[in-house]
Protein backbone atom coordinates (compact mmCIF):
# COMPACT_ATOMS: atom_id res chain seq x y z
CA UNK A 1 0.00 0.00 0.00
CA UNK A 2 2.74 2.04 0.98
CA UNK A 3 4.53 2.10 -2.56
CA UNK A 4 1.93 2.18 -4.08
CA UNK A 5 0.25 5.26 -2.72
CA UNK A 6 4.05 6.96 -3.43
CA UNK A 7 3.58 6.13 -7.17
CA UNK A 8 3.14 8.88 -8.33
CA UNK A 9 5.74 10.35 -6.43
CA UNK A 10 8.27 7.82 -7.93
CA UNK A 11 7.25 8.49 -11.52
CA UNK A 12 7.48 12.15 -10.98
CA UNK A 13 11.20 11.99 -9.54
CA UNK A 14 12.35 9.34 -12.20
CA UNK A 15 11.17 11.93 -14.98
CA UNK A 16 13.34 15.04 -12.95
CA UNK A 17 16.12 12.75 -13.01
CA UNK A 18 16.19 12.19 -16.73
CA UNK A 19 15.72 15.85 -17.02
CA UNK A 20 18.96 16.71 -14.42
CA UNK A 21 20.80 14.13 -16.70
CA UNK A 22 20.11 15.47 -20.03
CA UNK A 23 20.30 18.87 -19.31
CA UNK A 24 23.38 19.08 -18.95
CA UNK A 25 24.74 17.16 -21.95
CA UNK A 26 22.18 19.71 -24.12
CA UNK A 27 24.43 22.55 -22.64
CA UNK A 28 27.22 21.08 -23.38
CA UNK A 29 26.22 20.39 -27.08
CA UNK A 30 25.53 23.97 -27.23
CA UNK A 31 28.04 25.68 -26.18
CA UNK A 32 30.27 23.27 -28.57
CA UNK A 33 28.44 24.47 -30.89
CA UNK A 34 29.08 28.52 -30.22
CA UNK A 35 32.37 27.84 -30.32
CA UNK A 36 32.83 26.21 -33.36
CA UNK A 37 30.50 28.53 -34.94
CA UNK A 38 32.95 31.44 -33.39
CA UNK A 39 35.92 29.74 -34.50
CA UNK A 40 34.23 29.00 -38.33
CA UNK A 41 33.59 33.23 -38.36
CA UNK A 42 36.35 34.14 -36.97
CA UNK A 43 38.20 31.81 -39.83
CA UNK A 44 36.54 32.68 -42.32
CA UNK A 45 36.50 36.59 -41.90
CA UNK A 46 40.54 36.11 -41.89
CA UNK A 47 40.55 34.61 -45.31
CA UNK A 48 38.33 36.75 -46.74
CA UNK A 49 40.25 39.11 -45.62
CA UNK A 50 43.47 37.46 -47.25
CA UNK A 51 41.60 36.51 -50.71
CA UNK A 52 40.19 39.86 -51.12
CA UNK A 53 43.56 41.31 -51.51
CA UNK A 54 44.69 38.41 -54.21
CA UNK A 55 44.86 39.93 -57.41
CA UNK A 56 43.01 37.82 -59.82
CA UNK A 57 42.60 33.66 -60.14
CA UNK A 58 46.60 33.46 -61.33
CA UNK A 59 47.77 34.07 -58.41
CA UNK A 60 47.36 31.38 -56.72
CA UNK A 61 47.79 27.37 -58.25
CA UNK A 62 44.28 26.28 -59.33
CA UNK A 63 44.42 23.32 -56.78
CA UNK A 64 44.85 25.95 -53.74
CA UNK A 65 41.45 27.65 -55.08
CA UNK A 66 39.99 24.03 -55.19
CA UNK A 67 41.15 23.07 -51.44
CA UNK A 68 39.93 26.37 -49.65
CA UNK A 69 36.66 26.39 -51.70
CA UNK A 70 35.80 22.96 -50.54
CA UNK A 71 36.59 23.49 -47.13
CA UNK A 72 34.38 26.31 -47.13
CA UNK A 73 31.60 24.63 -49.05
CA UNK A 74 31.85 21.49 -46.74
CA UNK A 75 31.34 24.07 -43.94
CA UNK A 76 28.34 25.37 -45.60
CA UNK A 77 26.85 21.86 -46.19
CA UNK A 78 27.52 20.84 -42.49
CA UNK A 79 26.01 24.07 -41.23
CA UNK A 80 22.95 23.36 -42.84
CA UNK A 81 22.59 20.12 -41.30
CA UNK A 82 22.23 21.63 -37.67
CA UNK A 83 20.18 24.39 -38.82
CA UNK A 84 17.47 22.22 -40.38
CA UNK A 85 17.04 21.14 -36.64
CA UNK A 86 15.78 24.84 -36.19
CA UNK A 87 12.19 23.60 -35.60
CA UNK A 88 12.83 21.09 -32.68
CA UNK A 89 15.24 23.24 -31.17
CA UNK A 90 12.65 25.99 -31.05
CA UNK A 91 9.77 23.89 -30.15
CA UNK A 92 12.52 22.81 -27.12
CA UNK A 93 12.72 26.14 -25.97
CA UNK A 94 9.38 26.61 -25.95
CA UNK A 95 8.77 23.69 -23.64
CA UNK A 96 11.92 24.67 -21.36
CA UNK A 97 10.34 27.85 -20.64
CA UNK A 98 7.25 26.47 -20.18
CA UNK A 99 8.45 24.33 -17.71
CA UNK A 100 10.57 27.34 -15.63
CA UNK A 101 8.05 29.34 -15.70
CA UNK A 102 5.36 26.58 -14.77
CA UNK A 103 7.65 25.55 -11.61
CA UNK A 104 8.38 29.08 -10.43
CA UNK A 105 4.67 29.99 -10.88
CA UNK A 106 3.68 27.45 -8.23
CA UNK A 107 6.70 27.66 -6.15
CA UNK A 108 4.89 30.15 -3.32
CA UNK A 109 2.26 27.70 -3.10
CA UNK A 110 4.02 24.34 -2.28
CA UNK A 111 4.51 25.91 1.18
CA UNK A 112 1.14 26.01 1.68
CA UNK A 113 0.83 22.29 1.77
CA UNK A 114 -1.51 21.46 4.97
CA UNK A 115 0.89 18.69 5.88
CA UNK A 116 4.14 20.71 5.17
CA UNK A 117 6.01 20.54 8.05
CA UNK A 118 8.41 24.26 9.35
CA UNK A 119 11.36 22.04 8.12
CA UNK A 120 10.15 21.29 4.82
CA UNK A 121 9.05 24.59 4.35
CA UNK A 122 11.85 26.40 5.14
CA UNK A 123 13.85 24.01 2.74
CA UNK A 124 10.83 24.82 -0.13
CA UNK A 125 11.34 28.08 0.56
CA UNK A 126 15.04 28.45 0.25
CA UNK A 127 15.16 26.70 -2.78
CA UNK A 128 12.37 28.88 -4.43
CA UNK A 129 14.34 31.93 -3.54
CA UNK A 130 17.71 30.19 -5.29
CA UNK A 131 15.25 29.21 -8.29
CA UNK A 132 14.44 33.37 -8.59
CA UNK A 133 17.66 34.40 -7.78
CA UNK A 134 19.41 32.67 -11.26
CA UNK A 135 16.46 34.06 -13.29
CA UNK A 136 18.25 37.11 -15.74
CA UNK A 137 15.59 39.18 -16.08
CA UNK A 138 17.19 41.69 -18.62
CA UNK A 139 18.02 38.60 -20.80
CA UNK A 140 14.66 37.21 -20.74
CA UNK A 141 13.25 40.66 -21.44
CA UNK A 142 14.66 40.95 -24.28
CA UNK A 143 13.76 37.75 -25.29
CA UNK A 144 10.29 38.28 -24.69
CA UNK A 145 11.07 42.08 -26.35
CA UNK A 146 12.50 39.69 -29.75
CA UNK A 147 9.71 36.97 -29.73
CA UNK A 148 7.00 40.15 -29.44
CA UNK A 149 8.70 41.65 -32.78
CA UNK A 150 8.66 37.95 -34.64
CA UNK A 151 4.99 37.45 -34.39
CA UNK A 152 4.71 41.66 -35.56
CA UNK A 153 3.52 42.35 -31.74
CA UNK A 154 5.12 45.70 -32.06
CA UNK A 155 2.86 46.74 -34.71
CA UNK A 156 -0.15 49.12 -33.79
CA UNK A 157 -3.51 47.62 -34.46
CA UNK A 158 -6.26 50.78 -34.27
CA UNK A 159 -7.24 51.63 -31.76
CA UNK A 160 -4.96 49.41 -29.76
CA UNK A 161 -1.86 49.97 -28.59
CA UNK A 162 0.80 47.39 -29.86
CA UNK A 163 1.61 44.93 -26.61
CA UNK A 164 4.94 45.75 -26.65
CA UNK A 165 4.14 49.56 -25.58
CA UNK A 166 2.70 47.51 -22.65
CA UNK A 167 5.69 45.46 -22.02
CA UNK A 168 8.29 48.25 -22.07
CA UNK A 169 5.74 50.46 -20.10
CA UNK A 170 5.63 47.26 -17.44
CA UNK A 171 9.47 46.66 -17.29
CA UNK A 172 10.11 50.37 -16.80
CA UNK A 173 8.11 50.77 -13.63
CA UNK A 174 10.33 47.70 -12.40
CA UNK A 175 13.45 49.05 -13.18
CA UNK A 176 12.91 52.63 -12.75
CA UNK A 177 10.46 52.24 -9.90
CA UNK A 178 8.93 56.02 -8.83
CA UNK A 179 6.27 54.86 -6.09
CA UNK A 180 7.46 53.72 -2.18
CA UNK A 181 7.69 49.25 -3.52
CA UNK A 182 8.30 49.64 -7.21
CA UNK A 183 4.45 50.70 -7.88
CA UNK A 184 2.82 46.90 -7.96
CA UNK A 185 -0.41 48.22 -10.00
CA UNK A 186 1.68 49.99 -12.86
CA UNK A 187 4.25 46.86 -12.85
CA UNK A 188 1.25 43.76 -12.66
CA UNK A 189 -1.85 45.38 -14.02
CA UNK A 190 0.64 46.91 -17.05
CA UNK A 191 2.26 43.06 -17.32
CA UNK A 192 -1.26 41.75 -17.30
CA UNK A 193 -2.46 43.84 -20.13
CA UNK A 194 1.14 43.36 -21.77
CA UNK A 195 0.05 39.75 -21.90
CA UNK A 196 -3.63 40.22 -22.53
CA UNK A 197 -2.96 42.61 -25.21
CA UNK A 198 -0.86 39.86 -26.75
CA UNK A 199 -3.28 36.90 -26.72
CA UNK A 200 -6.17 39.31 -28.28
CA UNK A 201 -4.34 40.40 -31.17
CA UNK A 202 -2.99 36.71 -32.03
CA UNK A 203 -6.93 35.64 -31.79
CA UNK A 204 -7.33 38.31 -33.86
CA UNK A 205 -5.02 37.22 -36.82
CA UNK A 206 -5.94 33.49 -36.26
CA UNK A 207 -6.75 32.08 -39.45
CA UNK A 208 -9.60 29.98 -38.20
CA UNK A 209 -12.16 31.65 -36.28
CA UNK A 210 -13.73 30.28 -33.31
CA UNK A 211 -15.63 31.35 -30.56
CA UNK A 212 -12.98 31.34 -27.24
CA UNK A 213 -14.60 33.66 -24.38
CA UNK A 214 -12.07 33.03 -21.47
CA UNK A 215 -8.19 32.68 -20.71
CA UNK A 216 -7.71 29.28 -20.83
CA UNK A 217 -9.77 28.52 -24.00
CA UNK A 218 -8.05 31.52 -26.10
CA UNK A 219 -4.43 29.63 -24.90
CA UNK A 220 -6.15 26.32 -26.83
CA UNK A 221 -6.93 27.86 -29.73
CA UNK A 222 -3.94 29.27 -30.10
CA UNK A 223 -2.52 26.32 -29.64
CA UNK A 224 -4.64 24.42 -32.43
CA UNK A 225 -4.50 27.12 -34.96
CA UNK A 226 -1.17 28.81 -34.88
CA UNK A 227 1.22 26.71 -32.21
CA UNK A 228 4.48 24.69 -33.50
CA UNK A 229 3.48 21.54 -34.91
CA UNK A 230 6.48 19.54 -33.34
CA UNK A 231 5.50 20.69 -29.73
CA UNK A 232 4.24 17.99 -27.62
CA UNK A 233 0.86 16.92 -26.92
CA UNK A 234 -0.25 18.77 -23.36
CA UNK A 235 1.81 21.69 -23.86
CA UNK A 236 -1.17 24.33 -24.64
CA UNK A 237 -3.03 22.45 -22.22
CA UNK A 238 -0.18 23.53 -19.36
CA UNK A 239 0.22 26.77 -20.50
CA UNK A 240 -3.33 27.29 -20.29
CA UNK A 241 -3.67 25.90 -17.07
CA UNK A 242 -0.43 28.11 -15.79
CA UNK A 243 -1.53 31.35 -17.32
CA UNK A 244 -5.29 31.25 -15.82
CA UNK A 245 -2.87 31.11 -12.50
CA UNK A 246 -0.70 34.00 -13.54
CA UNK A 247 -3.44 36.03 -14.74
CA UNK A 248 -5.10 35.48 -10.67
CA UNK A 249 -1.92 36.89 -9.56
CA UNK A 250 -1.06 39.51 -11.04
CA UNK A 251 -4.63 41.00 -10.45
CA UNK A 252 -4.44 39.80 -7.13
CA UNK A 253 -0.90 40.69 -6.67
CA UNK A 254 -1.30 44.37 -6.74
CA UNK A 255 -3.03 44.12 -3.28
CA UNK A 256 -1.71 41.38 -1.80
CA UNK A 257 2.32 41.48 -2.77
CA UNK A 258 3.33 42.48 0.30
CA UNK A 259 7.44 42.98 -0.58
CA UNK A 260 9.66 44.61 -3.49
CA UNK A 261 11.25 40.94 -3.72
CA UNK A 262 7.50 39.23 -4.10
CA UNK A 263 6.80 41.85 -6.47
CA UNK A 264 10.00 41.30 -8.73
CA UNK A 265 9.39 37.56 -8.17
CA UNK A 266 5.82 37.76 -9.52
CA UNK A 267 7.03 40.44 -12.89
CA UNK A 268 9.72 37.50 -13.76
CA UNK A 269 7.29 34.44 -13.84
CA UNK A 270 4.88 36.89 -16.13
CA UNK A 271 7.67 37.79 -17.94
CA UNK A 272 8.87 33.94 -18.27
CA UNK A 273 5.46 32.66 -19.29
CA UNK A 274 4.99 35.14 -21.79
CA UNK A 275 8.26 34.52 -23.68
CA UNK A 276 7.15 30.89 -23.07
CA UNK A 277 3.89 31.57 -24.75
CA UNK A 278 5.29 33.19 -27.63
CA UNK A 279 7.77 30.85 -28.54
CA UNK A 280 5.46 28.38 -29.06
CA UNK A 281 3.56 30.29 -31.80
CA UNK A 282 4.70 30.02 -35.55
CA UNK A 283 4.36 33.27 -36.95
CA UNK A 284 3.57 31.62 -40.40
CA UNK A 285 -0.01 30.44 -39.04
CA UNK A 286 -0.74 34.37 -37.89
CA UNK A 287 -1.97 36.35 -40.30
CA UNK A 288 -0.56 39.65 -41.30
CA UNK A 289 -1.38 42.25 -39.10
Amino acid sequence: MGEESNKNKAELLEVLTNVEVKAPKLEAMGQEIVRAARQAKDAATFEREVISRVPNDDSLPKVQWEFETARWRDWDVAADVVLRVRSDVRSFVAVSTAAYAGVSLGAVDCIQWPDCSETDRKAIEHAALRLHQVVDRPMIAEEARLAMRRLSLDVRSAPMRPPIEHFEEALGAIERPILGEGGPVSVLVTLRECIDAAVTEMMRRRRVQEPAKTFEAKILSLGQHCGLPSLPDGHFDRLAADGKKLMDDLSAGKQHVASRERLIELFNDGVLYLKALLDSIDAQRLRVP
